[in-house]
């Protein structure tokens, strides 16, 4: 058998470039590159885990440095005005202590004023603390303690102005204040550890100490208010006193001038009557000289309560025109409700 042997014009590319197309197919695997691919940095998830924890620690570490700076800020602010509000306090009640003795009231008011300011002051600072990231029980604490003391010095320093107005619902008043200011003191303290310096006690007897102080200036108000008034009622006795020995020394005078025993004997004592001689009132006794009239000089109050009136009597001449003054001076004594002429001694003229 002959053998069939290919057609070769037929097997022939008629076109170069169908030479490479008319290769038999390669089945092999192209070999992969020596050089890895890699994944891009940022679509790690382990990345994004590692940049939260570092930022949850950073914030974390910053708060917690904000927090003791906060703590360490406050607790200073409390110690500081703790100390200054008791040591003020302190004097309040030495003062008070030696009242008694002393009656230097105005320094004690001025000492509750004083009180009063650094309070105030306290009040001031503590509202510029952080309330936040802070130890918040212990300001509060401390914020209420100035806000309850504040109200109870305020009242205590504004009523110790005028203490002579007090009114037993002021005390009332501010004995509560008393009691809750002395609660919330004792709220900070218990529960402050750093705070040594204690409170003294005496600081919340103020409503006792300003009852004493009031009755004290009422009663001496009463006492001066009786004695201006037992002074006015002895002045208006003494006005009264004078008119009457007026009255009965101008009835002597206008008889003596008259002549007329009868119209003085009621205004002379019995002794007085008894020592005076009648008979120059007789007109065989006045034919040469004669007591024309008379002047009061004056009438004022003895040491024993008697009278002194001294009078001056202008005397004439029967036979000539010539004349002169008399000074007689009377004790007036008051008898049965009655003032009455006790004795006469003539002087020089007033």
């Amino acid at each position: 058998m002959k053998e069939d042997k290919p057609n070769v014009e037929e097997s022939a590319p008629k076109y170069e470039g169908e030479a490479i197309n008319s290769q038999p197919a390669d089945t092999t695997i192209p070999a992969v590159s020596e050089k890895k691919v890699k994944k891009v940095w940022y679509k790690n998830p382990w990345f994004w885990v590692g940049i939260v924890a570092a930022t949850i620690g950073i914030v974390s570490i910053t708060l917690g440095l904000i927090y003791r700076s906060n703590v360490l800020k406050t607790n200073q602010a409390i110690s500081d005005g703790w100390f200054d509000i008791t040591t003020q306090s302190q004097q309040v009640v030495v003062l008070q202590d030696k009242l008694d003795q002393t009656k230097d009231y105005n320094t004690y008011s001025n000492q509750l004023h004083t009180l009063e300011t650094a309070v105030s002051n306290r009040k001031y600072t503590a509202s510029k603390l952080p309330t936040w990231l802070n130890n918040k029980a212990s300001l509060d604490r401390y914020i209420n303690f100035l806000n309850s003391f504040d109200t109870y010095i305020g009242k205590a320093a504004s009523l110790s102005d005028e203490p002579a107005k007090i009114s037993s619902d002021d005390l009332t008043r501010l004995s509560d204040n008393s009691k809750s200011a002395e609660d919330a003191t004792n709220n900070l303290k218990n529960n402050t550890s750093f705070l040594q310096q204690d409170m003294p006690q005496g600081v919340f007897n103020i409503p006792s100490v300003l009852q004493k102080v009031s009755d004290t200036i009422a009663a001496g108000q009463a006492k001066t208010q009786a004695e201006k008034q037992a002074a006015a009622n002895a002045a208006a006795q003494d006005a009264a006193n004078q008119q009457a020995v007026t009255t009965s020394v101008t009835t002597f005078q206008n008889g003596f001038v008259a002549g007329n025993a009868a119209a003085m004997r009621p205004v002379m004592t019995s002794g007085f009557q008894n020592e005076y001689n009648f008979t120059q009132l007789n007109p065989d006794q006045r034919q040469y000289q004669y007591p024309a009239s008379f002047r009061i000089i004056n009438v004022s109050k003895q040491t024993d309560g008697t009278y002194k009136a001294t009078v001056n009597v202008l005397f004439k001449y029967t036979d000539n025109p010539n004349q002169y003054t008399q000074g007689y001076e009377y004790s007036v004594i008051s008898s049965s409700n009655k003032w009455l002429l006790n004795n006469e001694k003539q002087t020089n003229s007033f």
